[in-house]
């Protein structure tokens, strides 16, 4: 081998989970990351001065968020989940609403269907931010 074989290699932007109790830098440190974007699901930003949507109320406003930003120009580079387990009851509440029940436990007939359904619902977010393609990062509280 010679240096003329040396080749580029790809870049994806990488995914972060950051894991710790609250109030200790989590969110801060996302906002120093380049051109963030934060999308709430919690009302943890009332410290930082942040681009941020507002808080989303249910799990199909944090899709149509990641849809427009994978939709329209922008200059974000980075988009920050704050926080992932916040988000979880949101996609929780949906699978009930859509089952007709109040207990994740019985959606779709129960026996563990509803976690199934929600499972789906995870995987159709990471998929958006698979087509996103900027930075990735979510801050999740140690409970």
């Amino acid at each position: 081998m010679t240096l003329e074989n040396i080749q580029d290699t790809g870049f994806e932007p990488p995914r972060l989970v950051v894991y710790g109790p609250p109030k200790i830098g989590k969110s801060t440190m996302a906002s120093k990351f380049e051109a963030p974007i934060f999308q709430r699901t919690e009302d943890g930003l009332t410290a930082l001065k942040a681009k941020a949507f507002p808080k989303a109320e249910n799990f199909q406003e944090v899709l149509e968020n990641v849809t427009s930003l994978c939709e329209n120009d922008h200059d974000f580079k980075t988009y920050v989940l704050d926080s992932a387990d916040h988000l979880e009851p949101l996609i929780w509440k949906q699978v009930c609403e859509e089952s007709g029940v109040n207990s994740i436990e019985l959606a779709n007939g129960g026996y563990g269907k509803g976690y199934v359904s929600a499972l789906n619902m995870w995987r159709e977010y990471m998929d958006a931010l698979d087509y996103l393609r900027i930075h990735v990062f979510a801050p999740h509280v140690e409970r």
